[in-house]
């Protein structure tokens, strides 16, 4: 706890670093407030307002009221402003999360990448983005802040982190002497304020116990002293106070690497008025100060850091602009009355009238017939020069003026919709917008490094504030789908997708997927920004794709009908695009929508099986391995009385066909004895033979039948060893189990 008298002199230094920055700025935030009024329609200079302003009668001289001169604002800078901002709306700065160390982990990353995706989506940054980008590309920078608060009662007390607007830019005050933080990569301050003026009523009703709500106006005049300007201001509405949120770093030395000291630097944050703490000191869960500045053109003169926005360069083309529009207006309203011509004393006592002969319209104008030096000649009336005003010649200066809001502005006529006659093309047209896009994608580019410091912010605020153990967060993915993640805790997700801890899941389900876990306090992650183009520009520029190839190949509408009208930016098109999709042709899920439902239900259907098997799983497998068996056992039995059958039928048709060879031969050598053709020797020698063919038909029959019996052995032997593996793996479950 820090003593009275430390807290006394932090405040002191605080009110010193408020009066550094406010000094130091002045004359930046004197540009920045011009630029703001400018581009608000507020374009003539103070002494150009004077000198066109017109005059009151004058009653003593007799001469009438002088009208006011034309002073016309043509407001140039609203169309290419418009279009660098839309180039915002229409692209994705996607915040992409890497991992940076060992101890990171690819998934984590992506969780981590989907809890900041959450958070942009409920806090609305979109359009917290936008107002910060406007009022950098007016006038130099904007800001926005990422905060922490509690959630809501269904919740818990856990806190969140969100990302808001600040809406008055001139309501931060920023160190102007920043360090270049190398873990981030980018400038980082050591001390920033964010004030809010309260009238001195709504003060004094929010904040009536503090010492500056009960101090008389010399006590605060002596406790503020040359502070007093920046505190406490006196305005038309009355006194008003200021407060202000108050960052600082802080460092500690921590650690001596190679005779050098290494600092932990930590954020400590405060609320406070011009003489006081309105909340004491307390350190800030991250090591970055939570005010984002999104900057513009920088340059730095001489020491002294200048921002501009797209206005600045374009204010003095955009007066001579105004000031050569309201001349010619001028000039040709009065063209009817042109100057007069008249003798030296003819307008003598008619002056005040006749000066306003060509700006009003009189009735009569009275004038000297004669004069002291004409005596009594007899005068003609005054006549007019009937010169034409040189019309060309502002016509020429408007269009020079003209392209030169455009060149300091880099937005060309063709991407404000201006085409030029010899640009009619529209390949021409599109190099020149593509021109326009590259000139101005400067202003995207610092865009995109005002939100990377943000998701660096958030990453090193996240295990701070999202660190309960068992913390179940929504997550966003790049392609707006949404899943749900605990964190800092092992989980596994059950039928519904929805986590709970492993501790606590049934072992099926453990053993069904491994558990995860996202341990945001381990490893380091880096904050990649990736422009690109929104999802409406892309279905933009896939409808013009499609209308193209409609014109080039007609023939080829029926086959992408559906995904044309789905890129068509019209009510029902989902409805249309599947009443028209062709038959067979699948939709982006793979199948038509009636068997999508189908297979849901059978998804469904599976499920509630494989719950059902969960339970029982060993009766169920040990059933279904001997239910196998049997039946594998019954067709190795069929299969082998099939080729008994078969091999039975071969050695009968073998041995019906030696038989009947024999029966021929026993003919034959008949025959030749019964005739006396063949000698006795011949005759035993073909007996022998036989006799050699009988014992070989003899032979054959007994190969083969021990072939088949083989056969008949081997196929018994693999049933039996079939029958013990399954029977093993049946009993496996029951040993597991076990």
């Amino acid at each position: 706890m820090a003593s009275q008298d430390s807290l006394t002199d932090l405040h002191a230094t605080a009110l010193a670093q408020f009066k550094f920055i406010a000094e130091t700025e002045h004359d930046q935030r004197a540009r920045e407030l011009e630029a703001l009024r400018f581009q608000a329609g507020d374009q003539w200079t103070e002494d150009a307002k004077l000198s066109r302003a017109g005059l009151p009668a004058n009653a003593s001289s007799g001469s009438p009221a002088v009208p006011a001169r034309p002073m016309l604002t043509m407001r140039t800078l609203d169309q290419p402003i418009a279009q660098v901002v839309n180039q915002e709306h229409d692209a994705d700065l996607a915040i992409t999360i890497t991992a940076r160390d060992g101890k990171a982990n690819k998934d984590t990353a992506e969780v981590i990448g989907g809890l900041i995706r959450a958070i942009q989506t409920d806090s609305h940054a979109d359009d917290v983005y936008s107002w910060g980008f406007q009022r950098m590309v007016g006038c130099g920078r904007g800001y926005w802040r990422v905060n922490k608060s509690y959630a809501n009662e269904q919740t818990g007390l856990d806190q969140i982190i969100c990302i808001e607007p600040i809406e008055n830019g001139f309501s931060v005050y920023r160190d102007p002497l920043p360090k270049w933080q190398a873990q981030g990569g980018f400038w980082e301050p050591d001390y920033t304020f964010v004030t809010s003026d309260l009238l001195e009523a709504d003060y004094k009703r929010e904040y009536g116990d503090s010492k500056l709500a009960n101090a008389s106006d010399s006590e605060l005049m002596e406790g503020l002293g040359d502070n007093a300007k920046h505190w406490v201001i006196e305005g038309k509405a009355g006194k008003t106070y200021r407060i202000a949120e108050y960052w600082w770093a802080t460092y500690t030395p921590s650690k001596t690497v190679d005779g050098r000291t290494v600092y932990t630097r930590t954020i400590q944050w405060a609320k406070m008025n011009g003489i006081e703490w309105l909340e004491k000191p307390q350190e800030w869960d991250g090591h970055f100060i939570p005010i984002i500045e999104d900057t513009g053109n920088k340059y730095n003169v001489g020491g002294t850091t200048i921002v501009e926005g797209m206005v600045q360069p374009a204010m003095s083309p955009c007066r001579m602009l105004n000031y050569m529009v309201s001349s010619a207006a001028e000039k040709i309203g009065l063209a009817s009355v042109s100057p007069w011509l008249a003798v030296a004393g003819q307008l003598q006592n008619y002056e005040a009238w006749w000066n306003q002969a060509n700006t009003r319209n009189f009735p009569y104008l009275e004038y000297n017939a004669t004069t002291e030096a004409t005596g009594q000649q007899i005068l003609p009336p005054p006549t007019r020069n009937n010169d034409e005003p040189a019309i060309q010649a502002f016509a020429e200066m408007i269009s020079l003026f003209t392209n030169f809001i455009r060149s300091t502005t880099g937005v060309p006529d063709a991407a404000l919709g201006h085409v030029n006659p010899n640009d009619r093309s529209g390949k021409a047209i599109e190099e020149l917008k593509m021109a326009s896009q590259q000139g101005t994608s400067g202003w995207l580019t610092h865009h995109a490094r005002a939100i990377r410091q943000t998701g660096i912010v958030v990453v090193d605020l996240l295990p701070s504030v999202y660190d309960r153990p068992g913390r179940v967060e929504r997550i966003v993915g790049k392609d707006g789908s949404e899943d749900w993640v605990m964190l800092n805790q092992a989980f596994v997700k059950d039928a519904n997708g929805q986590p709970i801890p492993a501790s606590q899941a049934p072992p099926q389900m453990q053993q069904a997927k491994p558990p995860m876990a996202h341990m945001l306090k381990q490893g380091q992650y880096g904050v990649i920004v990736n422009v690109g183009k929104s999802q409406q520009t892309l279905k933009a520029e896939t409808f013009a794709g499609m209308n193209a190839l409609a014109q080039a190949a007609p023939e080829l509408v029926p086959r992408f009908a559906d995904l044309w009208v789905e890129s068509m930016d019209i009510p029902q098109a989902d409805a249309i695009a599947a009443r028209i999709r062709p038959p067979g042709v699948d939709d982006p899920n793979g199948l038509p929508p009636a068997a999508q439902a189908q297979i849901a239900q059978m998804h469904a259907t599976i499920q509630q099986l494989q719950e059902l098997a969960n339970k029982n799983l060993a009766d169920l497998k040990k059933t279904q391995l001997q239910e196998t068996a049997e039946t594998h056992r019954t067709q190795i039995q069929t299969a082998a009385d099939l080729q008994q059958h078969r091999a039975d039928n071969e050695t009968k048709l073998a041995v019906a066909e030696l038989g009947a060879k024999m029966d021929r031969l026993a003919l034959f050598l008949e025959e030749r004895a019964r005739l006396g053709v063949q000698a006795n020797d011949n005759a035993q020698a073909e007996h022998d033979r036989a006799h050699e063919l009988g014992m070989a038909a003899v032979a054959h029959e007994q190969a083969m039948q021990q072939g088949d019996q083989q056969q008949q052995n081997a196929l018994e032997q693999g049933a039996q060893g079939h029958q013990q593996a399954l029977e093993q793996q049946a009993s496996a479950p029951d040993q597991a189990g076990a």
